[in-house]
């Protein structure tokens, strides 16, 4: 069965994102488990319940984010076809897809492995989520600036690279900012875990800090804002397989007995 109307899964993937941050931001706030000024994105996930929606949210998410890579990657791959790049395009898209599915896989593991339970696990996640996704950007740029659909306006050309350049500038920012927070706090003899979840103005890292968590906003905002912009390539777009039986041939051999 084909799968009609393809642009809805890009739309479906940008929009759920927003309305989970929000949501449980909301929660976290109003019971008191997070900072109302610029929390971390995960802290606004931490504890029940918004945790519980935090997870089941962001693993739907990861769902429809590896579906739009897929999407995505049949497309251009039928794009490239007697292009005279072929071979390039071939090969980054292909890296591509594996740099999105290990991004999505990120993405879930974020949402089911709380950074106050298992942060090891939930910082791995992290860096798949938004490392390789920042590599993702950048390669579809690329393959943005050969392969454009009929129809396609050369202004998002341009909003992409826009994009990808704010989210990797957001997300260099926030890791040397949160790593400087970190030092200074513990600088100032601060270890308890509660602290690192709730800030106080004025305290030790308080300015790191919050440069951190608005760069971890703002990058996940503009990642967000470059999957939107796959609905206006998708538009139109329908993807159905095809299964071909495969024919078997047996050639039995027969000696003649004399």
């Amino acid at each position: 069965m084909p799968l009609q109307n393809c642009h809805y899964v890009p739309l479906a993937t940008a929009l759920l994102f927003p309305v989970t941050f929000l949501t449980t931001y909301g929660i976290a706030v109003h019971l008191d488990h997070a900072d109302s000024l610029w929390p971390y994105i995960s802290d606004t996930g931490t504890v029940p319940p918004e945790s519980c929606i935090f997870g089941q949210f962001l693993n739907i998410g990861a769902f429809l984010l590896s579906l739009t890579f897929y999407i995505r990657y049949k497309q251009v791959a039928d794009f490239y076809v007697s292009h005279e790049k072929q071979k390039l395009l071939k090969r980054l898209n292909t890296v591509s897809l594996w740099l999105g599915l290990l991004g999505s896989l990120g993405v879930s593991i974020v949402g089911n492995f709380q950074e106050t339970s298992v942060v090891v696990v939930h910082f791995i996640g992290a860096a798949l989520c938004f490392g390789l996704g920042t590599f993702y950007l950048w390669i579809q740029v690329y393959i943005s600036c050969y392969l454009r659909p009929n129809g396609w306006p050369r202004l998002i050309l341009c909003v992409r690279i826009v994009l990808a350049i704010v989210n990797t500038s957001s997300l260099i920012t926030s890791v040397i900012a949160s790593a400087v927070a970190t030092f200074q706090a513990a600088a100032a003899g601060e270890e308890d875990s509660s602290y690192f979840q709730h800030w106080e103005s004025g305290s030790a890292g308080w300015s790191s800090h919050l440069v951190a968590t608005i760069s971890e906003w703002v990058m996940a905002a503009a990642f967000d804002i470059y999957i939107l912009t796959l609905a206006r390539d998708m538009q139109g777009l329908c993807l159905e397989s095809h299964c071909n039986k495969a024919v078997v041939e047996n050639v039995v051999g027969v000696d003649a007995l004399e």
